[in-house]
């Protein structure tokens, strides 16, 4: 055996290396794609305890928003004391039922000079209650002054 070392010495020794080189070659592999392994569920372990924590933060606020707004009283006296809270009666040129084969109340409703923020503060309270829908609106700009728009929108209540 030791002939055949002496007489083989270097290819021995360059098999070694090679042989060696490749063991670190996969071994260090392992060792870096283990470690992304690692980052990657560490990572996603954070984000599932973030969505855990938005889940149970939208209960709460489910829990605590449980007030349902619905308006009591009929859409006519109701449509009224909206105009007048949100101080534009003066405004308001048409209040009309309209007929229905359902159980709901429909309201035509027509306002005229208003301002574009005044239109969306009226939207936006009648948007805020359950059982109230606005189901068409049509705005159309004043001629004698364009900041100003007639407003006629329709609201349901089921």
């Amino acid at each position: 055996m030791r002939k055949y070392y002496e007489a083989n010495k270097q290819k021995v020794l360059i098999i070694f290396i090679i042989v060696t080189s490749i063991f670190f070659l996969f071994y260090w592999t392992f060792i870096f794609f283990n470690s992304k392994k690692e980052e990657y569920i560490a990572s996603s372990d954070q984000l599932y305890t973030q969505v855990e924590k938005a889940l149970s933060l939208k209960l709460t606020l489910e829990k605590s928003n449980n007030t349902v707004n619905e308006v009591k009283i009929g859409l006519l006296g109701f449509t009224q004391e909206l105009a007048n809270k949100k101080g534009v009666s003066t405004k308001l040129v048409t209040l009309r039922p309209i007929k229905s084969d359902q159980d709901f109340e429909h309201v035509n409703i027509r306002l005229e000079s208003m301002y574009y923020t005044e239109v969306i503060n009226v939207i936006a309270e009648f948007e805020r209650y359950n059982n109230l829908w606005v189901k068409a609106v049509t705005l159309t700009p004043r001629y004698d002054d364009k900041k100003l728009v007639d407003i006629n929108m329709e609201v349901v209540k089921f």
